[in-house]
């Protein structure tokens, strides 16, 4: 058995800008920025091998790296190096894991205390560099402690200064959208409050983004956008993959409409930040509508069937479309006449004692017709003459004054928003100073009560206005609306199904049949915010 003790030398560091190309290449990974590459890694292992070196009998028998959060127990390098120290002494080797300072074994202070009581009573011994050699479970456990303490201070710190970046209308630096790249900020706009680096435009890949854009909003589906996207040369795509999730992410980033990433759930009403966009507005709403058009009307695979995905039953479940075998046999052939139907499908997920809950279905053409009665008289005001579009403008803009949101009081819940949180910000500040010893209990209590007491005013004069306010979107602009309809009305009457169902998609949100006699049934339709409006617009 070797007399030899064998050490184990740990290196750790969180992000990939503070590892040098080297270990990110031993780790298979790829430096994006190698120029912004720092070299924690090397010098942590340096310090490792120095200390090692200057231990009689000690040998390195392993050295493990990992780029990960220290807060994470699952990094592999991590659970490599335990592993390997367990194996070692199986076999009876004396064990000694060497790291440059105890923080970079971990912050997360319960791993640390199972470690330590895993690892103890085997005889592995813990040496950190900085912190003068072997370490005692005394010292291991307040550093421990100490680390864990880091984290969430640094956690406050970065949490302060994104904010601070979010609030002053720059983008916190990170990986850049598609489209976009990082260049350093000028001293005017550091002065403005600028990060140390701010987006800008990548002109070799914005034109394509905006093109994928404008074939989602004409009415490419996300798939076939992703299979275009696929296509384009990797310097392009930055040697980024873009499978469906993350082309469904890209249609849906506030940051092409240079926007930020929270505020107002309605992201158009959020305040414009200083980057250049990359699309419309408009481009980008419609994308986004027709996103969710699909998830109330979804796509069929057939293509035959007009009202699936908005058709619903009685019983509350989605109807879908299929043939049924009825009627008289047909003379000479004995065959039976196949008609097309809407089924409910309770039965495919709700039994009761082997029946189906529900087994209703109507006729898809009766159905149809029912509908499209409804709809097509929407669609007729695109056909109107100078005279009806000018009455129409009339009645639309006292359509959009009912509907449009009061921007006097969407400013005040954000000036509201940001108090509170300025409120919670001062708590935290208050609290620290209570520890350091700064601030005495009397003066925290009083400013606790005073800060809660304007932190509760303002959450309730939010909720208020929330409640008080317009429920109903905004409405799109007439003129866009007309356009929209006389593609609408087109597509309508060239009777293709996958072209009807667009139209329906974007003007009906639910239909619920009921029977009422044999062959006739009442239908009850759910408008979009859209088909609403229309209805209300009469002719003069």
């Amino acid at each position: 058995m070797s007399t030899l003790v064998a050490a184990l030398i740990y290196c750790r560091v969180s992000t990939e800008e503070q590892a040098d190309v080297e270990s990110l290449k031993a780790l298979g990974r790829k430096a994006k920025k190698p120029e912004r590459a720092g070299m924690s890694l090397p010098t942590q292992l340096q310090e490792g091998r120095r200390y090692v070196s200057f231990q009689p009998d000690w040998v390195i028998a392993g050295e493990y790296q990992d780029i990960l959060s220290g807060s994470r127990s699952d990094r592999p390098g991590y659970q490599d190096l335990l592993a390997e120290a367990k194996r070692l002494r199986a076999l009876g080797r004396r064990v000694v894991i060497v790291v440059a300072a105890l923080d970079r074994l971990g912050r997360d202070i319960h791993e640390r205390v199972r470690v330590w009581r895993e690892l103890d009573p085997l005889g592995v011994e813990f040496h950190s560099c900085r912190d003068g050699g072997v370490v005692s479970e005394f010292t291991f456990n307040i550093l421990a402690s100490v680390a864990r303490e880091e984290v969430r201070r640094l956690g406050e710190r970065v949490t302060a200064s994104r904010r601070h970046v979010r609030d002053g209308g720059w983008k916190v630096p990170g990986h850049a959208a598609l489209g976009y790249t990082w260049r350093p900020s000028t001293g005017e706009e550091q002065r403005q409050g600028a990060p140390a680096s701010v987006l800008v435009v990548d002109e070799l890949a914005a034109p394509y983004v905006r093109e994928a854009f404008e074939r989602a909003a004409g009415g490419e589906s996300i798939r076939s956008v992703c299979r275009w996207i696929a296509g384009l040369p990797d310097d392009v795509r930055d040697g980024r993959r873009m499978g469906f999730r993350a082309v469904q992410v890209m249609l849906a980033a506030p940051v092409y409409v240079a926007r930020p990433e929270g505020g107002d759930d309605d992201v158009l009403a959020r305040p414009v930040s200083r980057w250049e966009p990359l699309v419309r507005d408009e481009t980008w709403r419609a994308v986004r509508e027709r996103v969710q058009s699909h998830k109330r009307v979804p796509r069929q695979a057939s293509g035959r069937y007009l009202l699936t995905g908005a058709l619903r039953c009685g019983c509350g479940a989605r109807m879908c479309g299929a043939r049924t075998v009825g009627g008289r046999r047909r003379v000479g052939t004995g065959e039976r006449t196949i008609w097309p139907v809407y089924r409910c499908e309770a039965h495919l997920s709700a039994l009761d004692g082997g029946r189906a809950a529900c087994a209703s279905d109507y006729s898809a053409a009766i159905l149809e017709h029912i509908v499209s009665e409804r709809v097509e008289p929407l669609l007729a005001v695109a056909s109107g003459d100078e005279a009806l579009r000018a009455a129409l403008r009339r009645v639309w803009k006292e359509l959009e004054r009912q509907h449009a949101p009061d921007p006097g009081v969407r400013s005040r819940i954000g000036q509201l928003e940001r108090a509170a949180e300025r409120a919670r910000e001062r708590l935290r500040r208050a609290g620290l100073l209570l520890v350091d010893g700064t601030l005495s209990k009397e003066d925290y209590q009083a400013l606790r009560q005073r800060v809660e007491r304007d932190l509760a005013g303002a959450e309730a004069e939010i909720e208020r206005l929330r409640a008080e306010g317009p429920a109903a979107p905004t409405l799109p602009d007439l003129d866009t609306v007309l356009t929209m309809l006389g593609g609408w009305a087109c597509a309508w009457r060239s009777a293709q199904v996958v072209e009807q169902r667009e139209v329906i998609s974007a003007l009906v949100e639910r239909v619920v049949p009921r029977k009422v006699s044999r062959g006739q049934y009442a239908v009850e339709i759910t408008w979009t915010p859209l088909g609403k409006a229309l209805q209300g617009v009469r002719q003069p």
